[in-house]
């Protein structure tokens, strides 16, 4: 209805809202990383519909907790980070374009990662 939809953009916009995502990201994230505050913009050129931290996107932050730490049994060199992922902004792909920004791309995301570590990913994941 247009009262549930308009009550809907009040409660995101006033932060009343909040989305909580589970993630699987490459690397160790060190505990103390609680916050990623970068400007991210989504480019809309033919053939690409990615997102980029830059100076030309918008305001976004990602809040982080790091819940664990894990090695694959199979790849020990593999190291996984479990963490909860709040936004306030919701940019378009936000998570994975800030993820990979700090080094820590989500595990299977062909669009944010070497296509190498890809491939790799779908063997177990």
């Amino acid at each position: 209805t247009f009262a549930g939809y308009h009550s809907l953009v009040w409660q995101l916009n006033t932060g009343r809202l909040q989305r909580e995502y589970i993630v699987a990201a490459h690397g160790w994230i060190a505990p103390d990383l609680r916050l990623i505050d970068a400007k991210v913009f989504h480019i809309h050129a033919e053939g690409s519909r990615e997102s980029q931290v830059t100076e030309q996107g918008k305001p976004s932050q990602t809040r982080l907790t790091t819940l664990g730490h894990y090695s694959l049994h199979e790849h020990p060199d593999e190291k996984i980070s479990i963490i909860v992922v709040q936004i306030r902004t919701g940019r378009r792909h936000q998570i994975r374009t800030h993820l990979a920004h700090v080094g820590h791309p989500t595990v299977a995301d062909g669009k944010y990662m070497p296509r190498e570590q890809f491939v790799r990913d779908k063997q177990w994941c």
